[in-house]
């Protein structure tokens, strides 16, 4: 996996790196800041951000929230904070997993594993949920557009059956062609 580590800390940076070099992992990207992670997430898209919450002169938890909002990759929030108070804070914004030092191998690398496995299963959701918005709004536009040929003095039968052969003559989404249809009428 391609990981970015931004961490203020060298040691603790030195030794995140050397653990996931181990542990079969490409260190893409190092930042000791919450704004020059995001600089970096989004010209290097790694496959997961291990973040500190706490840097010098950022907060690693905004920094998070805005990879997470740009849905570029999951963020493992590695840091001193194990109160409950972070781990919400850090679950609200778009956190995937919390790893509290010092860090065990073996719970990072959970960690990692739930964290991308989560991303993975959230952007499927998101492109399905994509599609059925759009699917929906598809299905609006064509509802308009067969409306109005109704209220020209066509059937619900007449007027869908027209839309469609529209649509195969003209090699078009029916969408299109409700859509050139609305514009007529607007015209």
């Amino acid at each position: 996996m391609k990981i970015l580590i931004a961490e203020d800390e060298t040691i603790i940076r030195i030794d995140l790196r050397e653990t996931l070099q181990d542990l079969g992992h490409e260190v893409i990207a190092e930042a000791r800041s919450g704004k020059e992670a995001v600089e970096k997430a989004f010209a290097c898209v790694p496959d997961c951000v291990l973040m500190d919450a706490h840097m010098e002169g950022d907060d690693g938890i905004v920094a998070a929230k805005a990879i997470a909002d740009a849905q570029i990759c999951p963020v493992v929030m590695v840091t001193a904070y194990s109160q409950a108070d972070k781990v919400r804070e850090a679950s609200r914004m778009g956190v995937f997993g919390y790893v509290t030092k010092p860090f065990a191998e073996k719970d990072l690398v959970a960690a990692i594993e739930v964290a991308t496995s989560r991303f993975g299963e959230t952007m499927q959701l998101q492109g399905e949920l994509d599609q059925m918005k759009a699917r929906m709004e598809a299905r609006r536009v064509i509802d308009q557009a067969k409306c109005l040929l109704i209220e020209a003095g066509a059937t619900e039968e007449e007027a869908f059956t027209r839309m469609r052969k529209a649509s195969m003559d003209a090699r078009k989404p029916l969408r299109e062609v409700a859509e050139a249809i609305i514009l007529a009428h607007q015209l």
